[in-house]
């Protein structure tokens, strides 16, 4: 496993329950990314953002 937790993973003798809730954890990190993604293009659905929402949409831009 190369990623940040390998180390944290390593501490425990036992890490079979560990492994499966990094990686479901992971799974819901991408999950709440792509829903962050589409609410804020429901809701800033321009195409020249910059020009249709000034500087309001620099507070949310990704």
């Amino acid at each position: 496993m190369q990623n940040g937790f390998a180390f944290f993973i390593g501490l425990f003798p036992s890490n079979g329950w560990l492994i499966e809730f990094v990686e479901k954890l992971k799974l819901a990190q991408e999950a709440w990314i792509k829903f962050r993604d589409a609410d804020l293009d429901s809701l800033y659905y321009q195409k020249d953002k910059q020009q249709a929402y000034g500087s309001n949409y620099r507070c949310v831009e990704r």
